[in-house]
C-alpha cells in the first residue's frame, strides 16, 4: 500500500508539472502564425520512419551518427521496461511485467532490454568522453548537456542494481535466465547480507522512478526538448522541391511583410527552434560560416527560440509589443545578409529544420518594412527595377547575341514549342553566353521549334 500511495503521489505531480510546463509550448504554439503541415500524410509518415526513427541524417559521420542512434533506439526499447517498473508499485508481489502475458515474448524482452541498457550506457561513456577530450567545435559544451547525459547513464545503472539484488535475494529467478547482465551483478553480490540486499533493491529502486520522472520533466525546460519535438517536426517537415522559397500569398494586400517580432513566426518555425539538438551540422557545412562571416546556422535557430522563450507569456496573453529588439537585431543583420540560400544547412540537419526560409522572412521585413538593407543590394535592387538585371545594363541588349546567333524571336515568330528563357546571367554574362550558345546549338541541331524573347524578358527573380 505504501509503494503504491508513493508512486501514485510522485505520479500526479511529475505529470502535472509536464502537463503545466506543456501546456506552455503547445499554447505559443497555437498563437503563432498558421500554416498548413498536414497535407500528404502518407509522404509525411515515410520520412518520419526514415528520418527520426532509422535516423537517416545521422551517419555523414559514422562514430557520433551510431552513438546517438544507438542511444535514440534503445530509449524506444526500454519504454516497455520504464512502464513495467511504474506497474511493480501497484502489485503485491513486487513482481510484474508488460509482457508477462506473453512468456516467450517476455523472456526475448529481458535479454534484449539487458544488452540495450548496456549499449546505452556505453554509448553515454562515449558521448562524455567527445564532451569531454575531444570536444568538436561544432558542439554545443553545456551544463545541461551533461544533465541528460548524467540521467541516462543513472537509469541504467540502478536497473541494473535493482535486478542483481533481486536476483540475489533469490527473486525472478525465471527471469535471471534471460538477464545476462543483471545476473552477473547478481553474482557479485551473492555475498552480501539480506538486509544490505533489501535495501539496494529498495533505493536503486525508487532512484531510478524518480530520475526517470525528473528525466522527463527537465527536457522541455532545457535545449534537450528536441527529444520531444523531434519526430513531430520530421512529421511537419517541408515537402516539395528543396530550393523553392515560400511565396508572399496575397502580395497585394498584405499589410505586413517577413518576420520581425515573435508573433510573425508561424507555429512551425517556432518548433524548429524547439527542435534543435544543437549539433553543429549546419554550422561545419555552411559555406558563410566557415569563410569566416558572421552567420553561423545553428546559432540563429538558438537566437530564435530564445527569442520565442523570452516572449512567452506575451504571446499566450496577446500582449507582445514592438518595444526592444527586433529578431533581426537579435540575431545580427550582418548574419541575416550574410546567408548564400544554398540550403546546405537544410540538407545536413537530422531533424530537418528550414534555416533559409527564415533568413528569406527577415531579408523581407528588413527591406519591405524598415527599407534597411546593404548600399550594394540597393544598388542592385533599382536595377532590377529599372533594367531588369541587377547590372543595370540595356535592356534592349538582353539577349541580342542570341539573335545574332541565329535564335528566333518569340515576338518575329509569333509561336513556338519551347521558350527558351535565358536568365540574366545568360544573358548578360560571358561565360554564361558560351553555355546558352551551347543550348542554341543543340536545340537546331535537334530540329526543336523554338524561341527566344530578347529584350522583352525580363528578370525571372532568382537573383533577388
Amino acid at each position: 500500500m505504501m509503494s503504491t500511495l508513493i508512486m501514485s503521489l510522485l505520479l500526479v505531480a511529475a505529470l502535472a508539472w509536464f502537463g503545466m510546463t506543456m501546456r506552455v509550448k503547445i499554447g505559443v504554439l497555437c498563437r503563432l502564425r498558421p500554416e498548413v503541415r498536414w497535407d500528404h500524410p502518407g509522404q509525411r509518415l515515410l520520412a518520419m520512419l526514415r528520418v527520426a526513427f532509422a535516423q537517416a541524417k545521422m551517419f555523414k559521420e559514422p562514430l557520433p551518427g551510431l552513438m546517438h542512434a544507438f542511444i535514440f533506439w534503445g530509449f524506444l526499447i526500454l519504454l516497455v521496461r520504464s512502464i513495467s517498473m511504474v506497474g511493480l508499485a501497484y502489485t503485491a508481489t513486487g513482481e510484474w511485467s508488460l509482457l508477462g502475458f506473453l512468456p516467450a515474448l517476455d523472456r526475448s524482452y529481458t535479454w534484449l532490454k539487458d544488452w540495450t541498457e548496456l549499449v546505452v550506457l556505453a554509448m553515454v561513456i562515449v558521448a562524455l568522453f567527445r564532451r569531454l577530450v575531444i570536444r568538436p567545435e561544432r558542439l554545443t559544451i553545456s551544463e545541461s548537456g551533461y544533465i541528460i547525459l548524467g540521467l541516462i547513464g543513472l537509469l541504467m545503472v540502478t536497473d541494473f542494481l535493482f535486478d542483481g539484488s533481486r536476483f540475489a535475494l533469490g527473486l525472478g529467478i525465471g527471469e535471471k535466465a534471460f538477464a545476462p547482465v543483471g545476473a552477473t551483478m547478481a553474482s557479485w553480490m551473492s555475498g552480501l547480507p539480506a538486509e544490505t540486499l533489501n535495501v539496494m533493491k529498495t533505493g536503486s529502486y525508487w532512484l531510478h522512478i524518480v530520475t526517470l520522472l525528473y528525466f522527463l520533466n527537465f527536457l522541455p525546460i532545457s535545449k534537450h526538448f528536441h527529444v520531444i519535438t523531434a519526430i513531430p517536426n520530421v512529421f511537419f517537415s517541408r515537402l516539395g522541391p528543396a530550393g523553392a522559397l515560400t511565396p508572399i500569398l496575397d502580395i497585394e494586400n498584405q499589410e505586413r511583410f517577413g518576420v520581425s517580432r515573435a508573433r510573425d513566426l508561424t507555429w512551425k518555425q517556432a518548433l524548429d527552434g524547439y527542435s534543435c539538438t544543437e549539433c553543429g551540422r549546419c554550422s561545419v557545412n555552411c559555406p558563410a560560416y566557415q569563410s569566416g562571416k558572421s552567420l553561423n546556422p545553428k546559432m540563429l535557430i538558438d537566437d530564435l527560440r530564445d527569442f520565442v522563450k523570452a516572449r512567452e507569456d506575451a504571446l499566450l496573453k496577446g500582449t507582445e509589443g514592438d518595444e526592444g529588439p527586433s529578431l533581426a537585431e537579435t540575431i545580427g543583420e550582418e548574419a541575416v545578409w550574410s546567408c548564400t540560400t544554398c540550403r546546405s544547412c537544410e540538407e545536413n540537419c537530422p531533424v530537418t529544420i528550414t534555416h533559409v526560409d527564415k533568413i528569406v522572412d527577415l531579408r523581407r521585413n528588413l527591406v519591405l518594412m524598415e527599407g534597411r538593407y546593404n548600399p550594394e543590394i540597393g544598388t542592385a535592387l533599382k536595377n532590377f527595377e529599372n533594367k531588369s538585371n541587377p547590372w543595370g545594363l540595356p535592356r534592349n541588349d538582353r539577349g541580342a547575341w542570341a539573335v545574332e546567333a541565329g535564335a528566333p524571336l518569340l515576338s518575329t515568330k509569333k509561336t513556338a514549342d519551347v521558350l527558351f528563357f535565358m536568365g540574366c546571367f545568360a544573358a548578360y554574362d560571358d561565360r554564361n553566353k558560351k553555355v546558352a550558345a551551347a543550348v542554341i546549338r543543340l536545340l537546331q541541331r535537334a530540329g526543336v521549334d523554338f524561341a527566344v524573347l530578347g529584350g522583352t524578358e525580363g528578370c525571372c527573380g532568382d537573383p533577388v
